[in-house]
């Protein structure tokens, strides 16, 4: 189910669930960043877990712009956000256990007149101030944020998923493959050998 859909910036600044450091990454698009929030609730969840994916839909790399060839393959960095969108549209069918919270902030990452430039400073949702140094790296931007609001619906486990870039050059020109870290909230859980993302889907599996 979709919980809830921020439609455009100006709300979502009035209502205060997009800070700067996520509006930031949108200043330089004609189209205003989005946040999109699915809800999957079982009966007498065993867990709360939020899935949080990168969602930028087309990353030109802003001002510090990528080459040509290394935006040719830009429109898949939402790619995080897809996972999570299709992670979701899957739980009730597979009968997953816990409540999961999915999170999509969505923006283009552009190069219009009003674009964040290298070295301005943005606030982030938890109060925290971060420095853009390179507009290229808009996705940890973007998870920032949404990160910072999923955790305030009190999840035992939160997961940023990204596309990550393996390249030489800052053009990005590179294989592109799906990653995810999980990040541990309100209780200690053991790891099992299998990896530090196993601490976070192993709730998902049904026994």
């Amino acid at each position: 189910m979709v919980d809830s859909v921020v439609p455009n910036a100006a709300p979502a600044k009035k209502r205060g669930l997009l800070k700067k450091i996520l509006l930031g990454v949108g200043m330089g698009s004609s189209r205003p960043p989005r946040l999109v929030r699915l809800d999957y609730a079982p009966a007498g969840a065993t867990a709360h877990v939020a899935l949080v994916g990168k969602g930028i839909t087309f990353d030109s790399g802003g001002l510090s712009i990528k080459t040509a060839a290394g935006m040719m393959t830009m429109k898949v960095d939402m790619s995080g956000g897809a996972a999570v969108l299709a992670a979701m549209s899957v739980l009730g069918a597979v009968g997953a256990p816990v409540a999961v919270d999915g999170w999509i902030p969505l923006t283009d990452n552009m190069t219009g007149g009003n674009a964040q430039r290298p070295g301005d400073v943005f606030r982030a949702r938890n109060g925290k101030t971060v420095e853009v140094l390179n507009t290229d790296a808009e996705g940890r931007l973007v998870l920032a944020d949404a990160l910072a609001l999923a955790v305030e619906w009190g999840p035992e486990w939160a997961s940023g998923w990204s596309s990550r870039h393996k390249s030489k050059t800052v053009s990005g020109c590179g294989r592109r493959e799906l990653m995810y870290s999980s990040v541990r909230r309100t209780r200690e859980t053991p790891l099992s050998g299998r990896g530090p993302g196993w601490s976070l889907l192993a709730p998902l599996n049904r026994k």
